[in-house]
């Protein structure tokens, strides 16, 4: 009989509903290496293009246990509009920060994305969920 974790599932619904944790989806315009486990915050260049804010994450549309049995989360899908665009730019991943209680922003996790994905002209829109692991590391 397998081991089920029901408490990562918990760890993860109490995470979003703590109004003292803040979970911001950004992203990221750096050269992404292949092997993203060791990248640390400072690693990551964000976007900047005109309109660019980094986006609030408060919801998981699906929370479940994976097959190893850490809770996942599909988050609500951000999405990000271009302003009125001065110089093309590329964006390469998308990546969530973590603080509590206002301290300092923490990397929780980094997904590359298949092709970067280019902002080029104003009113553009870039959306994507992203599926969090309880076990993943705020660094």
């Amino acid at each position: 009989m397998p081991l089920t974790y029901e408490g990562e599932s918990a760890n993860i619904e109490a995470l979003l509903a703590n109004p003292a944790v803040s979970i911001l989806a950004r992203l990221a315009k750096s050269a992404m290496p292949l092997d993203t486990a060791p990248l640390l915050l400072t690693d990551l260049v964000e976007a900047d293009f005109p309109g660019y804010a980094a986006v609030p994450i408060t919801t998981g549309e699906e929370i479940f246990l994976n097959e190893q049995n850490y809770a996942e989360v599909i988050t609500n899908t951000p999405q990000w509009t271009a302003g009125a665009i001065v110089s093309p730019q590329e964006v390469t991943a998308v990546y969530l920060t973590m603080s509590v209680s206002g301290g300092p922003q923490k990397l929780w996790c980094v997904e590359v994305l298949p092709r970067p994905f280019r902002f080029e002209e104003e009113g553009q829109v870039f959306a994507r969920e992203i599926r969090i692991l309880s076990a993943s590391l705020a660094t």
